[in-house]
C-alpha cells in the first residue's frame, strides 16, 4: 500500500510538471496521432490495390496493426523514457540515487517518468477500435471485452519486457542506443499478419522471441480466423500468459544487470 501511494505521488508530480507546458504536450499529442495515422494510410493504400493480405481484408489488419499499437502505447507511457533514458544515468551516476530509495529499483526508475505522447496511441487505437468492430461485424460479449483487456495488457508486458531487457543491457554496454532499433525491427514483423513470412520465421516469432502474441494470435480470437493458426490454435488464448512470462523473465534479467552495476567511481 505504501509502494502504491508513493508510485500515485510521483506520477501525479510528472502530471504536474506536463500541465505546466500543457500546449507542448498537446501539440506533440497530435504529431504522434498523425504519425500514427500514416501507419493506417499506408495500409488501407495497399489494401486497395491488392484487396487482401493473405486473406486478411481491411479492417482485419487494421485490428491487428491496432492491438500492437495500443500496447505499445501502454509500454510507452511507463517504461519507454526511463529504459532510453538508463545509457545516460548509468554514464552520469544518476543510477546510484535509484539504488538508495526504498523502493524496487525497477519500480522507482520507471514510476516518475512517464511519456505522454504515448496516449496518442490510446486516443487513436480506441477510435480504430471501435471502427473495427463495426465493420467487421463482431459480436460484443462481456467474456470478449475482458479477454481483449487481458489480451492487451498481455502485449503491453510483452513490448514492455522487450524494453526492459534492451534497457538492462546498457549495465554492460557503454553506448545500447543501436539495440533499440531490434524493437523496431520486431514491431515491423507485426504490421501484417505473421503467415506471409516463411515458416521459419513464424515459429522465432513465436517460440523464440514470441512477439506473434502481441497482436497475431489474440486477433484470430475476435476475427475467427481458420485455416492460418499456427503450430496450436490454443495459441490464440496465450498472449496474457506469455505476458506475465516474458516480464517476470525481464525482470530478472534486470536484477543482475543491477548486481553488475559498479557505479562510475565519482
Amino acid at each position: 500500500m505504501r509502494t502504491f501511494k508513493l508510485s500515485l505521488r510521483f506520477f501525479a508530480a510528472a502530471v504536474k510538471s506536463m500541465l505546466e507546458y500543457r500546449l507542448t504536450t498537446l501539440i506533440d499529442i497530435f504529431t504522434y496521432i498523425l504519425n500514427f495515422g500514416v501507419g493506417y494510410i499506408s495500409t488501407w493504400v495497399l489494401l486497395s490495390k491488392f484487396q487482401s493480405i493473405h486473406g486478411w481484408t481491411l479492417y482485419e489488419v487494421f485490428f491487428l496493426f491496432n492491438i500492437n499499437m495500443v500496447a505499445s502505447g501502454i509500454s510507452g507511457l511507463f517504461i519507454s523514457s526511463p529504459m532510453r533514458g538508463m545509457e545516460q544515468m548509468l554514464q552520469n551516476g544518476d543510477f546510484d540515487m535509484v539504488l538508495i530509495r526504498p523502493m524496487d529499483s525497477l519500480f522507482y526508475t520507471i514510476i516518475g517518468r512517464p511519456n505522454f505522447t504515448s496516449t496518442s496511441a490510446l486516443i487513436l487505437g480506441t477510435g480504430v477500435f471501435i471502427l473495427c468492430f463495426t465493420h467487421l461485424a463482431i459480436h460484443i460479449t462481456i467474456l470478449k471485452i475482458v479477454f481483449l483487456l487481458a489480451a492487451i495488457l498481455g502485449a503491453a508486458l510483452i513490448q514492455t519486457a522487450i524494453l526492459v531487457v534492451i534497457g538492462t543491457m546498457s549495465f554492460w554496454l557503454v553506448k545500447n542506443t543501436a539495440t533499440y532499433s531490434l524493437l523496431n525491427c520486431f514491431n515491423n514483423f507485426l504490421d501484417y499478419p505473421i503467415t506471409i513470412y516463411a515458416r521459419s520465421i513464424q515459429a522465432f516469432l513465436t517460440f523464440v522471441i514470441p512477439v506473434a502474441f502481441v497482436n497475431f494470435y489474440p486477433a484470430h480470437y475476435f476475427l475467427n480466423k481458420t485455416g492460418d493458426n499456427l503450430f496450436f490454435p490454443a495459441l490464440q488464448y496465450g498472449t496474457p500468459i506469455v505476458g506475465l512470462v516474458m516480464f517476470f523473465m525481464a525482470y530478472q534479467f534486470w536484477k543482475i544487470g543491477v548486481n553488475k552495476y559498479e557505479s562510475t567511481g565519482s
